[in-house]
């Protein structure tokens, strides 16, 4: 097990799509003698990641809204999930296999958008009538990937739901 800055840290586990400074924190584990396991659903950012840390670290294509069927129970001492919530349906479940690979002890950090931005986006570029307070699905096209743009899905959720 190795050390980073305060956090032991084995696993990360986020949708690398959502931009490449999510990779950013995985060379950075890496650097510092981190057990890195990196995860995404799409196969072109599985590949940029891969080529990217080569065989420093373990990237996997796997669905976040599935069970982490690579991990066995208890197996990590970190799971990190920084802004990606944003794209998975039903936290549940997600947050039930977090609980499941991580040791006892382990720590689980995770971020998300402010439901506020993503609400006044909606509203203004997509739908002037959504409500706050229903959790909407909404689909956005990202710019910087190239041609086609990717279409991306994500859930608004009010901030009752996500406490």
């Amino acid at each position: 097990m190795c050390a980073l800055d305060t956090i032991s840290a084995r696993l990360k586990l986020g949708r690398l799509s959502r931009g490449i400074s999510r990779l950013n924190r995985s060379a950075r584990m890496l650097d510092r003698g981190a057990e890195v396991v990196a995860v995404d659903v799409t196969p072109e950012m599985v590949e940029i990641a891969s080529e990217r840390v080569g065989d420093r670290a373990t990237v996997l294509r796997a669905d976040l809204e599935r069970p982490l069927e690579f991990a066995e129970d208890a197996s990590f001492d970190l799971v990190l999930c920084a802004l990606m919530l944003d794209y998975i349906a039903e936290w549940g479940p997600l947050f039930a296999e977090f609980a499941r690979v991580l040791r006892p002890g382990g720590v689980l950090v995770f971020s998300c958008g402010h439901p506020a931005g993503d609400f006044n986006l909606i509203r203004s570029k997509l739908d002037p009538d959504v409500n706050y307070f229903e959790i909407t699905t909404f689909e956005m096209e990202w710019g910087g990937f190239g041609e086609p743009r990717p279409s991306v899905r994500s859930f608004r959720r009010p901030m009752a739901e996500m406490l």
